[in-house]
């Protein structure tokens, strides 16, 4: 089986913003699209700062490190205050985007194909910060549904197939309507390669941790016994 979780990342965003931003976005209409303009001033690598959330799976091995912030540096005032908070939350997008890009990469070494663009959907999908990060990690156009619930939308379409009103899943698939395109950006794509490659092997020093005792897993896949 091969499959890409991602799942905490959308946990650690509402833990940043009831635990860490909550002054930031106590009053706005939609708190996320508020953690956003915290972080859309900040460049890409986060000030320093990883966020390390949900690893790259290994379904032969699944151990799930911690969540952990890396490089806070408590004496330098962009980690602080307003830009602290928004360092914060760029390093998590971030880490869910370079996530992805694991996943995808094991994809590309199975099946030995590589896609020309992608779609990125779901609540994360409506901001603006977001979808760039991901074109610009996985240095591929990114394409915003208008309909972001897609999981929905896929079960409408089936049944639209199922009624007879649509001849094929290929032909209701005419019916989804597109909200934007994203292009990556050329400085940020050559950024988030040695970012990525960092990124990686901290997470990997996390799990050894966790496999040394160092630190406790959050959970271990059905047959992930600790290593001895």
């Amino acid at each position: 089986m091969t499959e890409g979780i991602g799942f905490l990342n959308g946990l650690a965003m509402r833990w940043l913003r009831d635990t860490v931003c909550d002054n930031a976005v106590r009053s706005a209409a939609d708190p996320y699209h508020a953690m956003e303009l915290l972080a859309e001033g900040i460049p890409p690598g986060s000030e320093g700062v990883f966020a390390l959330v949900s690893d790259v799976m290994n379904a032969q091995r699944w151990v799930q490190a911690p969540t952990s912030f890396l490089g806070l540096d408590l004496t330098n005032p962009r980690h602080s205050g307003e830009l602290g908070q928004g360092t914060m939350v760029r390093a998590v997008q971030e880490s869910a985007a370079l996530t992805a890009k694991g996943h995808y990469d094991i994809l590309q070494s199975l099946s030995g194909q590589s896609a020309k663009e992608m779609i990125f959907c779901g609540g994360a999908s409506k901001g603006q910060l977001w979808p760039q990060i991901m074109a610009d990690v996985f240095n591929l156009p990114v394409r915003v549904p208008k309909i972001a619930e897609t999981t929905s939308l896929g079960a409408a379409l089936c049944a639209l197939v199922g009624i007879g009103e649509q001849a094929s899943l290929t032909e209701a698939t005419s019916l989804i309507q597109w909200d934007r395109s994203v292009e990556p950006i050329t400085d940020h794509v050559s950024a988030y390669g040695e970012i990525g490659r960092q990124a990686l092997d901290l997470q990997q020093g996390l799990i050894e941790w966790v496999e040394s005792g160092r630190l406790q897993a959050m959970w271990r896949g059905a047959g992930a016994v600790k290593k001895t």
